[in-house]
């Protein structure tokens, strides 16, 4: 199966997303105020990636933005986070024409790649993005008439291995609430560095100043055939310098992989690491493309 989606294309559903929609004549101010992309450039004809941030940088969630084709904007972000993501954006609405809500919970999107993207629309509106590596489309189904995604459904653990294949950072794995996002080596997914302000952006902006993290994440190889473990300690010379946070099996480099936060001056590609059982290198992300 991993080949059929590495190769052809694939279908996952998107349930593990909160699908939040905002409507109203200042909609893309205010947004462009919340996150750390430039919301008022954007032109709609692709999803954009952001970060919300905390005032002192640190992620609240990651997100994406998609027009919905009524003439609202559709946020998602991970589901476990929706509560406070609604309460972080009804925070501040104040004198804004906008108006968020929870999209209803028979809302479905499906996000294909290669044959089945154009396949399976069907009309829907849809949203070009690179959500798990492969460039795909979120397909919005709304309520009602979800398409069935047949053989093209991906199952999940090979989902997993294209998302890890692809060095994208996922919240609950590489991402949490103490993340930097330049940590997550994402600044030109999520970050502009040139837009007006928004809620951290001067924290953000001083990282990018002293042109260091004191972490970051980077990809290993494994060498050999002992997989290490998520949570595993990463060490550097017999110092501990991060933890791996996720780990597959790419049967495109038929190697053990992982996605992990090493120290900044640890991060170099060609770096040699332990992680119990394991030695691995530093490799540069993506593994694969």
């Amino acid at each position: 199966m991993y080949w059929r989606c590495r190769k052809e294309g694939g279908a996952i559903w998107l349930d593990g997303r909160a699908w939040l929609r905002f409507t109203g004549g200042d909609a893309v101010r205010f947004l462009n105020g919340q996150c750390t992309a430039d919301v008022r450039a954007w032109d709609g004809s692709r999803s954009l990636c952001a970060a919300v941030v905390t005032a002192k940088g640190r992620l609240c969630a990651d997100i994406y933005l998609a027009r919905d084709g009524g003439g609202g904007v559709v946020v998602d972000g991970p589901q476990e986070l929706e509560g406070g993501l609604l309460e972080r954006f009804k925070r501040y609405i104040v004198a804004d024409d906008v108006e968020v809500e929870v999209c209803g919970p028979g809302y479905r999107v499906l996000h294909a790649w290669g044959v089945p993207a154009s396949a399976l629309r069907g009309g829907r509106v849809a949203s070009p993005n690179r959500r798990i590596g492969p460039e795909g489309a979120d397909i919005f189904c709304g309520d009602a008439g979800a398409p069935d995604p047949g053989p093209w459904a991906c199952p999940a653990e090979v989902a997993e291995v294209l998302r890890v294949e692809s060095g994208i950072p996922a919240w609950g794995r590489e991402l949490d609430a103490d993340t930097l996002p330049p940590e997550a080596g994402a600044e030109e997914r999520w970050i502009s560095y040139s837009k007006g302000c928004y809620v951290g952006q001067e924290v953000i902006s001083r990282i990018r100043s002293l042109g260091r993290v004191n972490r970051r994440m980077v990809g290993f190889v494994v060498r050999g055939e002992v997989a290490p473990g998520v949570g595993s300690e990463v060490r550097v010379g017999g110092e501990v310098s991060g933890r791996v946070t996720s780990v597959a099996r790419s049967p495109a480099l038929q190697k053990f992989i992982a996605l992990g936060f090493v120290r900044g001056h640890d991060a170099a590609v060609g770096t040699e690491v332990a992680m119990g059982d394991s030695h691995a290198v530093v490799a540069a992300l993506p593994f694969v493309s």
